[in-house]
């Protein structure tokens, strides 16, 4: 490689990576003969390869790019991941000992762990005041080396964070579920409390016209703790900003005032989201207004064209 500056070796042994300021990272097997035999050239980086590694367990490789990319490649020279995140050069990586995951340091003393499966990033952490310069493992810790002058031991918990966040959306996928079936069986109150409870304006909308549609609305707001009610009156804010969802909202507003009157929705708290109310009612009221005038003149202009064709 032409300006070569790092290489990294497969855990068994048998591939070199080379990489270096010509952009370009190159893969050979170094078991094949007395002669490096190449394998593949990785191609894609904008600026020049700081640093290449391999995975332990998948025939995968990493190079870190001078334009902040980390890039993950098979060995048939074809990029299967990118990773864009880091503000400036990144610097070093490692995959973690299953391969699952990758940990990259910039130029800025960050340290950022990448899921390899989704390509997102799971964690971001202020590591050094300058480059890091060195990552390996020790045991079931991260080393990292540090142009500050500084060696630090990390705890990788990337995996008990990808877990968790598995396991909440297994949860919001159940609890979506959930909320189809009680929209499909008429169970509109049970429906608005969980889209409160999950913070789905759009989906609580739909469980409240369709309870409207079925003359229910007011059983179910009345059902509702204060909590919900005032959640759910904070929503139809935001549903009377669009003339096709305002009718609902008002009529939240006015069982709101049929249940707690006057000084009770000031007690809930709400006095601000009446006044935002007023202020949008105005605009509506305004357009009805003029489609009323409309009216009259299409109306006028009809009884117009009658008489014209009559003579």
């Amino acid at each position: 490689n032409k300006g070569g500056t790092c290489l990294g070796i497969s855990r068994n042994g048998k591939y070199l990576g080379v990489g270096g300021g010509d952009k370009i990272a190159t893969v050979y097997n170094v078991v094949a003969g007395k002669e490096l035999k190449k394998v593949c050239r990785l191609k894609g980086h904008k600026r020049s390869i700081n640093d290449v590694t391999f995975s332990p367990v998948d025939r995968l490789c990493m190079t870190c790019g001078g334009e902040g990319l980390v890039k993950v490649w098979n060995l048939t020279g074809e990029c299967v991941r990118t990773f864009q995140g880091h503000a400036g050069t990144v610097v070093k990586g490692v995959f973690t000992k299953d391969g699952g995951r990758v940990w990259t340091g910039d130029g800025g003393g960050i340290l950022k762990c990448w899921s390899v499966k989704s390509s997102m990033c799971i964690g971001t952490i202020v590591a050094h005041e300058a480059p890091v310069w060195g990552m390996c493992w020790m045991g079931p810790d991260l080393i990292t080396g540090g142009g500050d002058g500084k060696v630090i031991k990390w705890k990788d918990n990337s995996e008990e964070t990808r877990m968790e966040a598995e396991r909440l959306k297994d949860e919001e996928d159940l609890k979506n579920q959930e909320l189809m079936n009680c929209l499909h069986k008429g169970e509109y109150l049970r429906a608005v409390r969980i889209s409160l409870k999950m913070d789905k304006p759009r989906t609580c909308l739909s469980a409240l016209s369709q309870a409207h549609a079925n003359s229910s609305l007011a059983n179910v707001f009345n059902s509702l703790t204060d909590d919900e009610a005032r959640r759910a009156l904070s929503y139809s804010r935001e549903w009377n900003t669009r003339s096709r969802n305002c009718l609902l909202g008002n009529l939240l507003f006015s069982h709101a005032l049929d249940r707690y009157g006057v000084e009770g929705l000031v007690d809930l708290g709400v006095e601000k989201l009446v006044q935002a109310m007023i202020g949008y009612n105005e605009r509506h009221l305004a357009r009805f207004e003029g489609l009323i005038e409309g009216g009259y003149v299409v109306e006028h202009v009809l009884e117009q064209m009658n008489v014209l064709e009559g003579e």
